[in-house]
């Protein structure tokens, strides 16, 4: 049954901590919604509490207060940090606003949830720090394959980190959810660089859908051991580092997302698996996307605008599509080194000082039934064994079209400064060196 009502949660544990452990059941502690008037940091220890420990535990804020009533209200809001540790079950936390205004000692996080062995949800939470009061915001550690769900949380302000995962290779989701203006903090012993979301879930996989990520003091979103990893619909903005830096030992998806003036990478990836990016800007960023992989790539339907550096950067990857992608203004559109066949349908490369550049790439192929604008660059296509700025032009190598006999097709063979190879449906080759005007015709290279 009900335990009596107490003023804050620090009575709650006091007076009634011992009855609630003896009971063999899960349980929610309703808060009711408003200022809570704990002055001492709250610690619910399964430790102390072994029984109580093995059960759900649930902290319910915006409660109205009155029995039988489950209608949720406004967050309840603590000016306390929040520990939960040692705890053999579930763990939810709904509904809390934690708002720091004090200097609370630097390991002191908005909420800590330590060494659980069950999943943890939090929803509707939010944490907020103020000037001078330092401490991560939400902090989170199991020993198992926690599955941990963040729902509707915001965390603004915080040292070190704003939100912190560590998982034995649990799964993480994270849903319309904000973390912005994280500092950091090199007194932390756990992720002191001011990141605002830092993931170590070791294989588990990682689901980002409708966050924001947003002018952090390194990067927005850093994990560097996830298995599939799948990003819709998220913002990365402002970061001082870079807005995502993930490594997965699976595969990365990112759809329709927006990276926008991080001063590292809007994303710097790297999957053992494919990595696809589709229908996503990446914009003013030092790079747009850099990327690696041991399997295939495919980037569509996205753009890559007015980056310092490279709008897209892809190294030792196998095959690659680039389909309907835009790179313009950057300094170089895109560049594609050490990789296997990169095949090139429609899209638009101009105005880069060079449009698209291959390193060691096997075989390139142009889809000239879907044409792709490539002019207006220092340098339109540039291959080689490296990528040169445009007043140094590397040395040409072959650029595959596919073609009927008898068409007539375009080259930008003005500027550029390569070899196309022409190769008919009935196996016979041709070469066209560049730079040339006009029209030419060209003869069987045996």
């Amino acid at each position: 049954g009900c335990t009596s009502a107490y003023a804050t949660l620090t009575d709650l544990l006091a007076n009634a901590g011992a009855y609630i452990n003896s009971q063999n059941t899960n349980g929610i502690i309703w808060i009711t919604e408003g200022q809570i008037a704990d002055t001492n940091v709250i610690t619910i220890d399964g430790s102390t509490f072994t029984n109580w420990s093995n059960y759900d535990l649930t902290l319910q804020g915006g409660w109205s207060g009155v029995n039988g009533d489950t209608t949720i209200g406004a967050n309840s809001v603590f000016f306390v940090p929040i520990t939960i540790a040692n705890w053999n079950s579930n763990v939810a936390i709904q509904n809390i606003f934690v708002e720091l205004t004090s200097v609370a000692a630097p390991q002191d996080n908005g909420i800590s949830i330590t060494n659980v062995n069950g999943n943890v949800n939090l929803d509707r939470v939010r944490v907020d720090r103020t000037a001078g009061a330092a401490g991560g915001g939400v902090y989170i550690d199991s020993l198992t394959n926690s599955e941990i769900v963040i729902d509707n949380v915001s965390i603004t302000g915080s040292s070190g980190f704003g939100l912190g995962i560590i998982t034995a290779g649990g799964d993480v989701t994270i849903n319309n959810s904000y973390f912005a203006n994280t500092l950091s903090d090199y007194n932390r012993l756990f992720f002191p660089w001011g990141d605002g979301v830092d993931i170590y879930n070791n294989g588990g996989s990682m689901t980002i859908t409708h966050s924001q990520f947003i002018e952090n003091a390194l990067d927005g979103l850093y994990t560097p051991l996830a298995g599939n990893i799948s990003i819709n619909q998220s913002q990365f903005a402002g970061n001082i580092g870079n807005g995502f830096l993930g490594g997965s030992t699976g595969s990365i998806t990112i759809d329709q997302s927006q990276f926008t003036g991080n001063l590292g990478a809007g994303a710097n990836i790297f999957a053992s698996g494919d990595i696809s990016v589709e229908q996503s800007q990446f914009t003013g960023n030092y790079y747009g996307l850099a990327g690696g992989s041991y399997s295939n790539v495919s980037i569509e339907q996205s753009q890559f605008t007015t980056n310092l550096d490279t709008g897209l950067y892809l190294v030792g990857v196998e095959n690659v599509t680039l389909n309907h992608v835009t790179a313009n203004g950057n300094w170089m559109g895109a560049l594609v080194a050490y990789a296997s066949d990169v095949n090139v349908s429609g899209g638009a490369f101009t105005m880069n000082g060079t449009g698209l550049c291959f390193i060691l790439v096997n075989s390139v192929n142009f889809d000239v039934s879907s044409p792709t604008n490539i002019t207006n660059n220092g340098i339109n296509v540039a291959t080689g064994d490296y990528c040169s700025d445009p007043y140094n032009p590397p040395q040409p190598k072959p650029i595959t079209f596919l073609q009927s006999q008898g068409e007539l097709f375009a080259l930008d063979c003005i500027t550029a400064q390569h070899r196309y190879v022409v190769r008919l449906a009935n196996g016979d080759r041709g070469e066209i060196y560049c730079p040339v005007t006009g029209k030419a015709s060209i003869d069987r290279v045996d």
